[in-house]
C-alpha cells in the first residue's frame, strides 16, 4: 500500500490520564487521487482504579471512498468484513465523527459512534437495499443504532424486486439497526419522500439470518396519495418471483396516466432466492380517476377511467366504475388476469357495459386486431347502442382474441359497400361472437324504402366466423332492379 504526498501537521500531549494527538491538514496521494484535509484527534485515557481505559477518536470530515483500498489493505478485519467492505463499496463523506472505544467491555458498548452524513451511498448486500445520497445523522455502536435521514436526491433500490432505483426529490425517515448473533435486523417506522409520482410514505422491516439455512425476511409497506399514475411503473415488482414477463410488460404499457387518489405497495415474506411462492405475499393497489388504460396494442384506450386497480399474488384485478372508449360511455368494467400456469401467457378477462353507437362498433371491428378488419371494410352507420362487452385477450404477441358482444338498437343507421344497401331505423338485439360469426333472433329496419324482417344465424365453428342472415320483406320490383342493376333499364311492376 503506497502513498505519496503525505503531509500534516502533528501535536502530541502527554496528561496525567494518557495522552492527547492532534493531526492537523492531514492529506496524501494514491495513485492521481488526493484525501484531505482532514483534522483528527485521539485522546487516549488509561486504565485506573476509578476508570476504564477509553480511546476516543474525532474527525471532522472523512470522504469514504478513497478510505477503502487504505482500510481493506491495512485495517485486521476478517474476510468476511473485507468480502462486506467490497460488496457495499461505500462513498460519501462523515463529518463531525466521533468514535469512542472501551476496550475493557465485552458488550455492544466497547465501540460507540455518531457523525453527520453527507451524500453517503452504498450497494446492496444480500436482501439490504442499496442507497445514494443519503444524509442525515447516525449513532449507534456494535449491538444498535439509529439513522435520521434528511435528504435530497435520495435514491433506495431494493435489488431483489425492482429493476430500478426509487429516486426521490426529498426523504425524511427514522431508520434503526440491530446486529445480534442471529440476525441483522433493519427497521423503519417511518419514511415519508416526495417523487415525481407525488408524497410518498412507508415503513419496512428487513431480517437478514447469519445461518444461510435460515430465512431472510422483509415487511415493506409503501403508500401513495395524490400521485401520478404515470409512474406506477416504478413500484411494480418486476424482478419478484411469481411476475411474469408478460404481466410485467403488460402492467408498464397498459397504465399510461391519470390521478392517484390513493395507493400502496406491499411486500410480506421471505427474501430467500428460490423459496417458495407461498413464502412471500406481493400486493399493489391504486384508487385512480382520469385514468387512461391501454389494454391492447391496436384497441382504443380507455380514457377518464375512475376505479381500482388492484395487483396481489393470484393476478391483477381492475374495477372501473366508469370511463370512455372512444365516444362510448364503460360502465361497470372489471378486468382480470389471474396468475397464469408455468409456460402459459396471461389473460386479461374484461366485462363491460356500453353506452356506445354505430360509429364506436364499426371502429372496433375495423381497426381492432380481431380478424374482422375485412369483413366489414366499408361499412357505416349511425346511432346508439347499449350492450356488453367480453374480451379474452391473451397477453402474449401473435396469439389470436376471443370477443363478445351483446348489444342492442332502435333507429339506427347502416350502410354496406358491396353491393351499396342502406337500412334505417334498424332495431334488434345482436350478438358478435369472434369465434361463430353474428347472430341475432330478430332483426327489423327498413330497406329501398320498405319494412324488412329477419334474422342473422352465426354458423362459425373453430376460431372462424361466419354468419347467415335471413330476412323478408316486399319491396317492388322496378325498386328492386335498380338496386341489383343500376347501370340497366329493365321494364318490370309487381313485388317480388
Amino acid at each position: 500500500m503506497a502513498l505519496n504526498n503525505l503531509a500534516l501537521n502533528a501535536y502530541f500531549t502527554r496528561t496525567e490520564q494518557g495522552f492527547k494527538l492532534l493531526l492537523d491538514d492531514l492529506a496524501f496521494s494514491r495513485g492521481e487521487q488526493r484525501w484531505g484535509d482532514v483534522r483528527l484527534a485521539l485522546t487516549q485515557q488509561a486504565e485506573s482504579a476509578e476508570v476504564q481505559e477509553q480511546w476516543l477518536l474525532s474527525a471532522d470530515r472523512l470522504d469514504l471512498a478513497p478510505l477503502q483500498p487504505l482500510v481493506a489493505g491495512l485495517a485486521p478485519l476478517p474476510d468476511k468484513g473485507l468480502a462486506l467492505l467490497e460488496q457495499l463499496k461505500p462513498h460519501g463523506a462523515l463529518r463531525n465523527l466521533q468514535l469512542d472505544y472501551r476496550p475493557r467491555l465485552s458488550d455492544g458498548k466497547r465501540l460507540q459512534f455518531s457523525a453527520n452524513l453527507e451524500r453517503i451511498g452504498f450497494a446492496a448486500y444480500l436482501g439490504s437495499p442499496a442507497a445514494e445520497n443519503v444524509s442525515g445523522s447516525i449513532s449507534g455502536d456494535l449491538g444498535q443504532g439509529e439513522l435520521r435521514l434528511d435528504s435530497e436526491d435520495f435514491s433506495l433500490h431494493l435489488d431483489t424486486l425492482f429493476p430500478k432505483p426509487w429516486v426521490y426529490q426529498k426523504a425524511n425517515a427514522l431508520l434503526t439497526w440491530q446486529i445480534d448473533e442471529h440476525a441483522f435486523t433493519l427497521r423503519s417506522p417511518y419514511l415519508r419522500v416526495q417523487g415525481e409520482e407525488g408524497p410518498v410514505a412507508g415503513d419496512f422491516l428487513i431480517r437478514l439470518r447469519v445461518d444461510p439455512t435460515q430465512e431472510d425476511y422483509m415487511d415493506l409497506r409503501v403508500g401513495l396519495r395524490n400521485g401520478d399514475a404515470r409512474f406506477t411503473e416504478k413500484y411494480l415488482p418486476s424482478r419478484a418471483p411469481g411476475m411474469s414477463a408478460d404481466l410485467d410488460a403488460w402492467l408498464k404499457s397498459a397504465i399510461r396516466g391519470g390521478a392517484v387518489d390513493e395507493g400502496y405497495f406491499q411486500y410480506q415474506g421471505s427474501l430467500n432466492k428460490g423459496a417458495e411462492n407461498a413464502a412471500r405475499s406481493i400486493s399493489l393497489f391504486f384508487a385512480v380517476h382520469d385514468a387512461e388504460l391501454a389494454f391492447q396494442p391496436g384497441w382504443p384506450a380507455l380514457r377518464e377511467g375512475r376505479g381500482r386497480v388492484l395487483i396481489e399474488d393470484s393476478g391483477v384485478r381492475v374495477e372501473l366504475a366508469e370511463g370512455r372508449i372512444l365516444d362510448s360511455q364503460v360502465s361497470d368494467a372489471q378486468a382480470l388476469i389471474a396468475t397464469a400456469l408455468p409456460g402459459q401467457p396471461p389473460r386479461l378477462l374484461l366485462t363491460s357495459e356500453l353506452s356506445s353507437n354505430v360509429e364506436d362498433a364499426l371502429h372496433i371491428l375495423q381497426q381492432a386486431p380481431i380478424g374482422t378488419a375485412e369483413t366489414f371494410a366499408g361499412w357505416a352507420g349511425a346511432g346508439a347502442l347499449a350492450g356488453k362487452l367480453k374480451l379474452d385477450l391473451p397477453l402474449r404477441k401473435g396469439l389470436a382474441p376471443a370477443v363478445v358482444v351483446d348489444f342492442a338498437t332502435e333507429s339506427a343507421q347502416l350502410s354496406l359497400p358491396n353491393p351499396p344497401l342502406q337500412f334505417s331505423q334498424l332495431q334488434g338485439a345482436f350478438r358478435y361472437n369472434t369465434a361463430s360469426g353474428l347472430s341475432a333472433p330478430d332483426i327489423r329496419a327498413q330497406v329501398l324504402g320498405h319494412a324488412v324482417r329477419g334474422k342473422a344465424l352465426a354458423e362459425g365453428a373453430r376460431g372462424k366466423a361466419r354468419s347467415r342472415i335471413e330476412a323478408r320483406g316486399e319491396i317492388a320490383v322496378k325498386e328492386l332492379s335498380a338496386w341489383l342493376y343500376p347501370d340497366v333499364w329493365r321494364p318490370g311492376s309487381g313485388r317480388p
